[in-house]
């Protein structure tokens, strides 16, 4: 009965990999063809992104005032900071760029940096989980790196290296994919 419910669970993660790996290579190839606009796209999506989470924590702020031990003044706070935020992202989308981009590559490295060490001290409790998320974990850092030294250089080389790491971690999602189908059988 167990075996059944890890096989439909694995099934069901796999698809979902499989699905995510298709769009996130779609995007990064569509980013390579157009860097210019896959990059403007990037600022727009981030700022629909903290308005609606911004309006979310807002109204939730206010929502729940009445509410013991909810901190609403932060959630409002926080709100209003994530709304301001994307009115800056709508109206300076070219100046943002480079800003998202050196967050996106702090994220990245500790992300990865995390993936790294929790993926290495847990390798005899999970050996089949570490080549896969091994490789999502260099791929993390690898580009954190490159999107943190790249504004040096070129602002345009800086979103094809997203676009690039988009379509790596789509290929990886599919690859992934594919081996859990197979531990499946």
């Amino acid at each position: 009965m167990n075996n059944t419910i890890f096989q439909n669970f694995n099934q069901k993660v796999s698809t979902a990999l499989i699905f995510t790996g298709i769009l996130y290579s779609i995007i990064g190839i569509l980013g390579l063809i157009n860097p210019l606009v896959f990059s403007v796209y990037l600022v727009y999506i981030l700022a629909f992104f903290f308005l609606v989470n911004g309006f979310n924590n807002f109204v939730k702020g206010i929502k729940f005032t009445d509410v013991a031990g909810f901190h609403w003044a932060l959630s409002i706070f926080l709100g209003a900071i994530e709304i301001l935020l994307a009115i800056s992202l709508f109206f300076t989308p070219f100046i943002s760029q480079i800003y998202m981009i050196l967050y996106a590559g702090i994220f990245l490295i500790i992300k990865g940096i995390f993936i790294l060490v929790n993926v290495i001290s847990h390798k005899k409790a999970f050996p089949t989980l570490y080549s896969h998320n091994l490789g999502s974990g260099l791929i993390d850092l690898l580009f954190g790196v490159l999107l943190l030294f790249l504004p040096i250089f070129s602002q345009q080389f800086l979103f094809l290296a997203v676009a690039w790491y988009i379509l790596f971690c789509g290929i990886n999602l599919i690859v992934s994919a594919i081996s859990l189908k197979k531990m499946n059988k």
